[in-house]
Order: C-alpha cells, then sequence, then structure tokens
C-alpha cells in the first residue's frame, strides 16, 4: 500500500471541528510510497476517485474527503457541505503550522503528547449550552462550565490511560468527581461483577485538581483486556423489555 505502519508514521494529529457543519482535518506525518499509496487509493476507490487542483497542488477527492502530499506527509480532510474548503484551509495554513501554533501548544500542554495516542476535545458554547438545555439540572455539573476534554492513551506491557474534564469553575471538577467516586463505590459492592471488573475500578483514579477532574489508570494489558471483555459480555447479555422506558425495564 505505501506505508509500513511500523517504520514510516512519526505520528498522527487528527481533528474535529463540532460546528453545526462540522469538518474534520488530519496529518499522518512521515515519509511514504507516494506513488504506491496513489494507486492503492485509484485501485479502492476507482470511478469514485476525483483528481483536482487546490491552492496549486494536486489533490484527490473521494465523495467528501479531500487528501494530498506535502513535506510533512499525507494531509486530509473534509466536510459534508463544506467541499473542499477544509483541505484548503490546511494547504494555506502552511506546512509546519501544527509545529509553531502557539494556539495549539496551548491546548495539548496539559496533555501526553508521548502516549501512544492521545487527543483534545474542545466544547464550543453552542454544545455547552444544548447540554445545559437537555439536562434539566440533572447532571452532576453545571454543562455550561465545561471547557475541555483531554486523553491520552500509551499502550506496551502495561496500559495507561489518563484523562482530564477541563471546567471553568473548581467547583464543578470537585463535583464531578465526587458523584464519579459515589457510582463506582456502589458497582464495587455488587455481587454480580467479576473480581478483574472490580480490579479495574480499584485501580482507577480520580482526582479534582484545580478546575480539572483527573482520571488515571494503569494495569497490565492482559488483566485490562480480561476486565473489559467481561464488562462487555456482562452488559450486552442485558436486554431492554418491550415498552419499557426506565433504566430498571431491563431483563437477562
Amino acid at each position: 500500500m505505501g506505508i509500513d505502519i511500523n517504520k514510516d508514521i512519526k505520528h498522527i494529529v487528527f481533528g474535529i471541528t463540532l460546528e453545526e457543519q462540522p469538518e474534520f482535518y488530519g496529518v499522518i506525518a512521515g515519509k511514504f510510497d507516494k506513488k504506491k499509496i496513489i494507486a492503492f487509493i485509484e485501485e479502492q476507490a476507482g470511478d469514485d476517485l476525483e483528481k483536482i487542483k487546490v491552492g496549486g497542488k494536486t489533490v484527490y477527492a473521494i465523495e467528501d474527503m479531500y487528501l494530498t502530499f506535502n513535506k510533512t506527509g499525507l494531509l486530509f480532510a473534509g466536510s459534508e457541505d463544506e467541499g473542499k474548503d477544509p483541505i484548503k484551509k490546511m494547504l494555506n495554513a502552511g506546512d509546519d503550522n501544527l509545529a509553531n501554533s502557539k494556539s495549539m501548544v496551548s491546548l495539548v500542554k496539559d496533555t501526553d503528547t508521548a502516549a501512544t495516542a492521545w487527543g483534545v476535545v474542545l466544547i464550543p458554547d453552542h454544545i455547552r449550552e444544548k447540554m445545559a438545555e437537555e439536562s434539566n439540572g440533572e447532571t452532576p455539573f453545571d454543562p455550561e462550565t465545561l471547557r475541555k476534554v483531554n486523553f491520552s492513551f500509551d499502550y506496551s506491557e502495561k496500559i495507561t490511560l489518563k484523562a482530564g474534564v477541563h471546567f471553568s469553575k473548581a467547583a464543578e471538577a470537585e463535583n464531578l468527581a465526587k458523584f464519579v467516586k459515589e457510582q463506582l463505590g456502589g458497582f464495587q459492592d455488587m455481587e454480580g461483577p467479576p473480581a478483574d471488573m472490580k480490579n479495574i475500578i480499584r485501580k482507577l483514579k480520580i482526582s479534582a485538581d484545580g478546575n480539572v477532574t483527573r482520571f488515571g489508570l494503569s494495569m497490565k494489558s492482559d488483566d485490562l483486556i480480561s476486565g473489559l471483555q467481561n464488562m462487555i459480555g456482562m452488559f450486552g447479555m442485558r436486554q431492554p423489555i418491550e415498552g419499557g422506558d426506565d433504566d430498571e425495564d431491563w431483563e437477562e
């Protein structure tokens, strides 16, 4: 295909704008065999592939996704309704925009960017307003104070997960941490869940750190995978009762 995942990829950056017309952007940084990649895309996409010019560069379009190459690697972007505007924005920003952007550095400074995978989600105003409207005051925190969520995932013999939920007020971070601890404490007291599921919850660290609710988990990969499989199996066997509306309207 033109990419050796183990050798050729330096890093991947992917982002989505949560607006009324969502757009997605991505960079796969590294050194690739451009001819092989294009041949693979042409073979897979067939007649759906269109070759166009955007800002003097050759761009390959597949329905709502556009991709091209620059000195960084492979760029891709798209939107259901915005046409080629997203890829145009990326090309206009320049090859090194992500590495040198002050706003990007500020955005990720609280995130473990050395991890295998990581991400940051900014919560725009209209999403916060909608959350507040639909919650009817029943959430453990005020949705209008929510600012961003960041996470990282590191995989080796151990799996390390970190996440932070950022608020504009420290009290909301404390409220969320307290709520999650109470919920997990109740789960620990149940007789049904297997021991490896409870072990995951025991190892999960939850704390309020200023305006941030932090979550952390570090476990041997086999133990974590086993616990998650049991969790999926346990909840996957529960079926909703026809006509039931409440969480309690379930049967085995």
